[in-house]
């Protein structure tokens, strides 16, 4: 029992020393990052249209939890439509966020309840200042 455990002690030992060297530093050439639009909306029936429209951000890039940094992610100047049984719901920029309890903002919004409706499809359509366009349909669950 005695030999065992020296033996069982001896080859933990050589498996420790063989794995002494497993760090290697490597440069990656990673291509550069284009933001893309992110879009974060809301259909609740009887509630407020309300989409927050933002800026992707590199992994890598710094954040500061601070105003402006916030604001630079921000996309502003959009159209932004949602069309639904031929009736067209144009949101508007500026910032709102959810009372009572003011945890999530938005920068596009609708005082305009959303329609209780099932059965209908909402049509998404976004157009950001430089062109760039973004469409979704979607219905309530």
């Amino acid at each position: 029992m005695k030999n065992t455990s020296v033996f069982i002690g001896l080859i933990c030992l050589l498996t420790m020393s063989a794995c002494g060297n497993l760090e290697k530093e490597i440069d990656l050439e990673l291509p550069v990052y284009e933001p893309r639009l992110v879009v974060e909306c809301y259909l609740e029936p009887g509630q407020p249209f309300r989409l927050l429209l933002s800026r992707s951000q590199s992994f890598f890039d710094p954040f500061n939890f601070d105003l402006s940094s916030i604001e630079n992610l921000l996309e502003d100047s959009a159209t932004v439509i949602i069309r639904h049984q031929g009736t067209t719901y144009e949101l508007e920029n500026g910032l709102v966020s959810n009372p009572p309890f003011f945890t999530k903002f938005y920068n596009y919004s609708l005082a305009e309840p959303v329609p209780l409706d099932y059965t209908s499809d909402f049509e998404l359509e976004i157009i950001a200042k430089n062109n760039e366009r973004v469409t979704a349909t979607t219905r309530l669950l």
